[in-house]
């Protein structure tokens, strides 16, 4: 039984080194996606996948050391393994809990911050020039669709030039000049062929919203299986203290 025991928590903490470099590579998949709009996003507002990152590797060398602690039954090194292990646990969970609560308030601040930041638009001819790069890039128009530079959503320090209703950064072409004109009198269908109609905000969220829900499934695998290591490391640990050379 102890032998088993001893090889189930090798397996287990080998999962949770799989797990956590999982964990590691979404978060980073994450963060570069933060990279692709650092334009338009606040400092501290990708706050929550670094703290995973930072969790995820911290429980990727965890389970790594796990799996040769377990291999000497130490009732000092598994039961030091065991409350770091709970310890993690109950910061991933408080963690998770709060960014399933804060959701909206997140999605908020993040919404309002990209809003100050497109007010800007026209302040100098760099923010400007800056502004309308980053909508091309990321093929995106305004905060939640195009309709926000005319429906006074957005209250830029200038509005686009020569009476065009969007910036020339939303327009789908780089050499058509009146791309951006007229787009108020047009159908969504009719300014889709000359203009990208999806707000930067709604982009963001779209493309992060798919990778975090395989991080959340990612999280609550590794939580699951790190009770399990708690649970076995605390039975070999009390199995291995009765056993008189196992003083430490």
């Amino acid at each position: 039984m102890g032998c088993f025991s001893k090889f189930f928590l090798f397996l287990l903490n080998f999962i949770v080194f799989v797990v956590g470099v999982v964990v590691i590579a979404l978060c980073s998949l994450i963060l570069s996606h933060g990279q692709d709009f650092q334009k338009l996003l606040s400092d501290g507002t990708l706050t929550v996948p670094i703290v995973f990152l930072a969790s995820g590797i911290v429980v990727m060398l965890i389970g790594f050391f796990g799996c040769f602690g377990a291999l000497r039954e130490s009732p000092c090194l598994l039961n030091t393994y065991a409350s770091i292990v709970l310890v993690l646990l109950i910061a991933q969970i408080a963690l998770a809990a709060y960014t399933s609560i804060e959701k909206e308030t997140i999605g908020n601040h993040i919404s309002e911050n990209m809003q100050k930041i497109f007010n800007k638009f026209g302040s100098t001819e760099e923010e400007t020039q800056s502004l309308n790069a980053a909508q091309h890039s990321l093929k995106c128009c305004g905060v939640n669709n195009y309709t926000d530079w005319y429906s006074g959503y957005l209250t830029p320090a200038a509005p686009p030039r020569d009476g065009a209703d969007v910036p020339m950064g939303c327009c789908r072409g780089t050499d058509v000049t009146s791309c951006n004109q007229n787009i108020k009198t047009m159908t969504v269908e009719e300014a889709q062929e000359q203009i990208f109609t999806n707000g930067c905000y709604t982009n963001f969220v779209n493309i992060i919203e798919g990778e975090t829900m395989w991080l959340i499934i990612g999280a609550v695998a590794l939580g699951l299986v790190q009770l399990a290591c708690v649970v076995i490391a605390c039975g070999i640990s009390t199995r291995a203290a009765r056993e008189p050379h196992r003083m430490y």
